[in-house]
């Protein structure tokens, strides 16, 4: 499947209808779950081959069958091997208004209470994430009403089976960490196709350079420039499957000043140039 196509099977989100999703194959740029967070939550469900996940430091191996709940704010990470996967991203403050919420919901939108990450496939609670995708993925007349009645009996039956687990305590160093970390990402993700230097990530930070460099590296297992080089191909990527700008062009939107040197990385991450990758993935 060409990315255009897929990506025209996205379901955007709105005001009105706060869900996407989208449809992951070891085809499509932005394959890899690169080290990140977001302010919505997420399940994940694996359909073919296995991925590692990473969330906030802690590692789960997932397989076909497993779904994955993240949070909001929460950092991850995923590795796929042979995988073909599906996502729908939430944002529960627009589904549940706090002010509309029992002291139950209240509890788990306030991290009083954090619900399982790796959610067993035969459950009840399990079955209302399924039905979610399904009609998401198909979307019959009526697919947001059935979407969104699913997405409360799911958390019904979190709250009456309470699928909950005890939160670990986070130390005050630990949180710091978190937070420069997630500061240093949105600038990444933000300022990629800029010129953005290891200084500027640093001062984001604000940490020296050698330090800065160190823990970036232990939290996410990437250096900062192989995460910034990392972030500008996938971007390169999907802008080559969906434009007609030649590759030059394509080089300097996505942060790269030198041709050779744009393509010598490309190679390293896709193993071939981004020729030969034009040729195989534009339509």
């Amino acid at each position: 499947m060409r990315y255009l196509e897929y990506k025209e099977q996205r379901t955007h989100r709105t005001q009105e209808f706060p869900f996407a999703y989208y449809h992951e194959s070891p085809t499509h740029p932005r394959y890899n779950m690169v080290y990140h967070w977001h302010p919505e939550y997420e399940f994940i469900r694996i359909l073919e081959g296995s991925m590692k996940m990473r969330l906030d430091g802690g590692t789960i191996f997932t397989k076909a069958g497993d779904v994955l709940l993240v949070t909001d704010g929460v950092l991850h990470e995923g590795i796929p091997t042979d995988c073909v996967y599906e996502c729908i991203v939430f944002d529960m403050q627009e589904i549940f208004p706090p002010n509309l919420c029992d002291a139950e919901m209240l509890s788990i939108l306030k991290h009083k209470k954090s619900i399982k990450s790796l959610l067993t496939s035969n459950t009840n609670a399990c079955e209302f994430i399924h039905k979610m995708f399904e009609a998401m993925a198909r979307q019959p007349k009526g697919y947001r009403h059935q979407v969104l009645g699913a997405l409360h009996g799911f958390f019904g039956e979190v709250i009456c089976d309470e699928l909950y687990q005890t939160l670990d305590i986070v130390t005050p160093k630990g949180q710091k960490q978190m937070i420069w970390l997630k500061n240093t990402l949105e600038m990444i993700r933000s300022e990629y196709h800029e010129n953005l230097s290891l200084e500027a990530m640093a001062n984001c930070a604000q940490l020296n350079q050698k330090y800065f460099c160190r823990q970036f590296r232990a939290m996410t297992g990437r250096t900062p420039i192989d995460y910034l080089n990392y972030c500008r191909i996938e971007s390169a990527c999907e802008r080559i499957t969906i434009s007609e700008k030649n590759i030059t062009e394509i080089a300097l939107e996505c942060g790269f000043n030198d041709g050779s040197y744009f393509v010598k990385v490309f190679k390293r991450y896709k193993g071939m140039t981004p020729s030969q990758y034009a040729r195989e993935n534009r339509v």
